[in-house]
């Protein structure tokens, strides 16, 4: 099963401010701690649930994943798709994600990691982790193709 450690508590460190901060201009009066700790219960419960994929490349995007979902389930009766995804592009746009992303070099291309992400989807065809997504990845040189199948059971 996944964890709540480092990942876990890295993507409520990136995602939870910029995330509520929206939240407070959509609803104003919603109780943004009890909110909170209800996203938290409900983040490390799903966490607890999920089977681990074994260290792969993608396991962050489990972790966010779990997230994410973990906004509306916590109240969703309050938190549609359409608040989630207020939320989720609030994160994208806080100033630290942007001054990440602002000067980085794209290295998608690059042979490196191109054949590194060759080797992750060869290696993701014996996976034996139930969560784990297959994929095949192939080389461009101004585009790359990458095709998955990642079965997901209901969180």
């Amino acid at each position: 099963m996944l964890k709540y450690g480092v990942y876990a508590k890295a993507v409520e460190l990136l995602c939870f401010r910029s995330a509520l901060a929206r939240l407070s201009e959509l609803f104003p009066q919603m109780d943004m701690k009890r909110y909170k700790n209800a996203v938290k219960r409900e983040y490390k419960a799903m966490l607890l649930r999920t089977p681990d994929i074994g260290g792969s490349s993608l396991e962050m995007n489990l972790y966010i994943a779990a997230f994410v979902f973990s906004l509306h389930k916590a109240d969703p009766d309050i938190i549609t798709p359409d608040v989630v995804d207020e939320m989720v592009t609030a994160v994208f746009d806080s100033p630290f994600i942007v001054k990440v992303h602002k000067n980085k070099k794209c290295t998608l291309f690059t042979d490196e990691v191109q054949d590194k992400k060759v080797k992750e989807s060869i290696a993701s065809q014996t996976s034996q982790y139930e969560l784990d997504w297959k994929f095949e990845y192939e080389k461009g040189v101004d585009e790359f193709y990458l095709y998955g199948v990642w079965h997901l059971q209901t969180w």
